[in-house]
């Protein structure tokens, strides 16, 4: 019984360890909010990621959109509590989240292993924009904010340089990120669209 509570001790550690690195005070130029500012809620588990990642897949929420930070801290919460216990993941399944306020919510961070995309969540970064654009027009905060947040990854070998970057419409079947912050994204140094190899598409999945 000790041996046991002693490797459930160590996993505990582990767990909490993975989001205590600090990617959020490692870009002075990034408007981090922090899971502890966001009242995160502890992970079931982590997987840790193998870094620097060489994809990064855009995408959108649908539902959260905010332009202020009271309320986009209230959606993150909500988002995680439904991933969680509608979706059955372990956690957000979000690397970050971009708020209509121009500021970068950490989910799952850099270092752990988030549950956006099938076949691409371990060898990419998901940068998830609060809202739905198909509607709405992503702001040159919340653009910039994303810039920023990979120029931080490449700074800190996190991603590499020459990291793809994909709508995660390329990789699944979904119209996310949306046709305006699609059309945005296109422009940027990078970008690669168009159906990648390991492109899937299935009904939704529970995480056991």
């Amino acid at each position: 019984m000790k041996t046991v509570s002693s490797i459930i001790l160590i996993w505990m550690v582990t767990s909490t360890a993975s989001y205590e690195r600090g990617e959020e005070e490692s870009c002075d130029e990034v408007k981090f909010v922090t899971r502890e500012q966001w009242k995160a809620r502890p992970p079931v588990r982590t997987t840790p990621m193998a870094l620097p990642v060489s994809h990064i897949i855009i995408m959108h929420t649908c539902f959260g959109a905010c332009d202020n930070t009271p309320l986009c801290k209230r959606n993150v919460k909500t988002i995680q509590d439904y991933h969680m216990d509608d979706k059955g993941w372990w956690d957000i399944a979000y690397s970050f989240l971009i708020g209509g306020d121009g500021r970068v919510y950490v989910g799952v961070g850099f270092h752990n292993v988030g549950e956006h995309t099938i076949n691409y969540n371990d060898i990419s970064i998901g940068v998830a924009f609060l809202g739905n654009f198909d509607y709405m027009i992503p702001t040159v905060e919340m653009l910039n904010a994303t810039k920023e947040l990979i120029n931080c990854g490449i700074k800190n070998g996190y991603i590499t340089p020459s990291a793809e970057i994909h709508g995660q419409r390329d990789a699944t079947c979904t119209n996310s990120p949306g046709n305006n912050l699609y059309a945005e994204i296109k422009k940027w140094d990078n970008f690669i669209g168009g159906r990648l190899p390991l492109y899937h598409c299935c009904a939704d999945h529970k995480k056991g």
